[in-house]
């Protein structure tokens, strides 16, 4: 009978073994932080000048344009987490990132033309594309998180900061306790003891320690998800259901339009008609191509969006709110990509308002489809989407 090999456990002073990257236990809510920030600084900066007639800080031949400030915000952002362990660091970080990075990005037709000329036609859809870049990258960071061991310890040790400053509730200190208890039964001894530990400070200790006030961004949080919860689901449901039946109608009623236009250009000059397409749409409908590509995803997206309300009346609310996200997403990254292009900034809020809809989208999904983490759930070497 051949005999069993052993191995001798790893002594301290030996090498690690090279240790891949974790994912932060907050990535999704920083990079939202983010999303809101650059969106908001386009768009305040855009309608800012268009209100004043576009100033100019400087003289003669100085003009301080405002992507300098945006690199100052990019620079604050980069050494707030750098100067600064608390966790608050890390959310007043996103937001000047978002802010710094929405004023630099807003002056790129200066940067790629030889005549600085702020408005390039093709400077509003890489302005779009590069907010689109944040969102998928948002999307894709919420859906894919591993749980295993190392890795939650990692986020544990991450909320301790928020637990010694008396910031964490209920739902908090369990996540935190199911984060310390997926590490304590590591089969590495090191990760297990230091999570065995600690689940017993956070166990016995937590519960008692003394909780302050929340700073303002806190209390305008908590007062958001309490109202959004007082709101309940049957409320929040029938609120996504006019919004996808809405979405669903715009985007045939846009469809038919540009058909119409298309077929009959001098339908255009109908007021109706003129209302529903901009002078920039109009022209685009000689060129057949991309017209019948947008035509094509911009249906493709409201019957998805249509679909979907048909799941959430048959009672398939994961299938439902999926099918929902999938819609608005290709909405974002095709049919409004083709309007910016056609349309330059008069596309923004309508782009404005599909990022809307996919976050109440997601809001829902967290808050009703998703169960809390627990130890259960956070076995070593899981993985989880959402």
């Amino acid at each position: 009978m051949a005999r069993m090999k052993t191995t001798a456990p790893a002594s301290p002073t030996a090498k690690p073994p090279r240790r891949r990257a974790v994912q932060r236990a907050r990535t999704a809510s920083y990079l939202l932080w983010v999303l809101v920030a650059l969106a908001a600084s386009v768009i305040v900066t855009r309608t800012y000048l268009e209100l004043t007639g576009y100033p100019q800080i400087g003289g003669g031949d100085l003009h301080i344009a405002h992507a300098i400030w945006g690199g100052l915000l990019l620079y604050a952002a980069a050494l707030l987490p750098l100067v600064f362990v608390n966790n608050w660091a890390l959310t007043a970080s996103a937001i000047l990132n978002g802010v710094g990075a929405g004023l630099f990005i807003d002056e790129i037709g200066k940067f790629i033309t030889r005549n600085n000329d702020y408005f390039y036609p093709p400077a509003a859809p890489l302005v779009y594309a590069f907010f689109l870049l944040s969102v998928l990258l948002f999307l894709y960071l919420r859906r894919t998180r591993r749980h295993d061991a190392r890795a939650e310890l990692f986020r544990a040790l991450e909320e301790l900061p928020d637990m010694v400053d008396g910031s964490l509730d209920a739902a908090d200190l369990a996540r935190l306790e199911a984060r310390l208890a997926t590490a304590s039964a590591a089969p590495d001894p090191y990760v297990a003891q230091l999570g065995a530990t600690l689940r017993g400070y956070v166990h016995h200790v937590g519960e008692d320690l003394e909780r302050p006030q929340p700073d303002w961004l806190g209390r305008v949080r908590a007062r958001l998800s309490a109202w959004g919860r007082h709101f309940g689901q049957r409320k929040h449901r029938i609120a996504i259901v006019i919004m996808l039946l809405w979405g669903s109608l715009n985007a045939l009623v846009n469809v038919l339009t540009l058909v119409a236009v298309a077929i009959a250009p001098s339908l255009h000059d109908v007021s109706v008609i003129a209302l529903l397409v901009t002078d920039n749409e109009a022209r685009s409908v000689a060129d057949v191509p991309w017209l019948v590509v947008r035509l094509t995803l911009e249906s493709a997206a409201g019957l998805a969006t249509a679909a979907a309300v048909v799941l959430l009346f048959l009672g398939r609310e994961q299938r439902a709110i999926t099918l929902a996200v999938f819609a608005v997403t290709l909405w974002l990254t095709t049919v409004a990509l083709l309007t910016f292009y056609l349309d330059q900034f008069g596309a923004m809020y309508g782009a404005l308002l599909q990022f809307a809809s996919l976050m109440i989208l997601l809001t829902y999904q967290r808050w009703y489809l998703e169960e809390l983490p627990s130890a259960a759930a956070t076995a070593p070497g899981s993985a989880t989407q959402g």
